[in-house]
């Protein structure tokens, strides 16, 4: 239900919004002492992902609550979770967060052009200020983090978003191309470039997944062929499992999803991390050779071969 400001006569009113920005834009100082001047009573609900340190949420609800009470210290911040894609269970959740705190009767929500309101579908009047048009933080993200900061500050800042983060869970890939040799099935190795005894650390070729891989499968076929020069098709998935990395601390992890793929055509040649890459039958390879991170990766493939056939 739409008004206009001299139609509101609430005791109590709210503002909604991500504000995630690094210092309240002058548009929402203006909004805030618009709404202060027609209300005794001001909540700001202040809106919150459940996925922490994205482009889009930079900042958590403590940040941002400490950032608006310290230029208005008078109104009262409340965090909201998000429900994407259904306005009327995110209204529904709006609507409960004003019962709590404000039970008895009306309040009014408040925002400018381009915020929540086009969203809410609840039971509380809304006004729209046609002054003030709601600011977007996107271009204002970006152009911060186009900005490098050398203040001890901006550090701290960026410490405090590590610290205050989810373990991360980094997903790669690791593909076993095969290929008949006679009477034998072969597998590709890799070693990196870094382990010199030619007789330690083959490990399978592999990768973090891109952004850009339409599948685990297409980046399967992606690494094959970074990493080995190698065309792989028919990637079967058989494990996923963690796998220990000395790059991983505080709790963050890589997990594989490990495939095995036939190989088509290409000459193996390494490329990317790998030093040099050789085939090895199978069945005979010792598991001396093989970095001992991927030895589960390789009693799974055993596995997979006997079940199968060996074909």
């Amino acid at each position: 239900m739409m008004k206009t400001i001299q139609e509101t006569e609430t005791a109590t009113a709210a503002i909604v919004g991500r504000f995630q920005l690094p210092n309240l834009h002058n548009a929402h100082r203006q909004l805030f002492e618009e709404v202060l001047k027609k209300h005794q009573r001001v909540l700001v609900f202040i809106g919150v992902s459940r996925i922490l340190g994205t482009r889009n949420d930079p900042m958590d609800f403590i940040t941002r609550k400490n950032m608006i009470e310290e230029t208005f210290p008078e109104v009262t911040c409340l965090p909201l979770g998000d429900i994407p894609g259904n306005d009327e269970a995110w209204s529904q959740l709006l609507d409960s967060a004003i019962h709590l705190i404000a039970p008895i009767g009306q309040i009014t929500l408040y925002g400018g052009r381009d915020s929540f309101v086009e969203h809410y579908h609840g039971k509380h009047q809304t006004v729209e200020l046609d002054a003030f048009k709601w600011v977007t933080g996107t271009d204002i993200r970006e152009a911060v983090g186009r900005t490098p900061l050398a203040s001890e500050e901006a550090r701290k800042g960026v410490i405090y978003l590590a610290e205050n983060q989810y373990p991360r869970v980094n997903q790669v890939v690791d593909i076993a191309i095969m290929r008949n040799e006679g009477d034998s099935r072969q597998v590709l190795l890799g070693q990196r470039r870094d382990d010199r005894d030619s007789s330690l650390n083959w490990r399978f070729p592999g990768g973090f997944v891109d952004a850009s891989d339409a599948s685990l499968e297409a980046a399967c076929r992606r690494e094959s062929k970074e990493e080995t020069n190698i065309m792989a098709e028919s990637p079967e998935y058989l494990c996923s499992m963690p796998i220990r990395d000395s790059r991983m601390k505080g709790g963050d992890i890589i997990m594989t999803a490990f495939f095995k793929a036939e190989h088509v055509m290409g000459s193996p040649g390494a490329g990317d991390d790998l030093g040099r890459v050789g085939w090895f039958d199978l069945l005979k390879l010792s598991k001396g050779y093989v970095y001992p991170n991927h030895l589960p990766l390789l009693e799974a493939l055993i596995a997979s071969e006997i079940a199968s056939g060996g074909e």
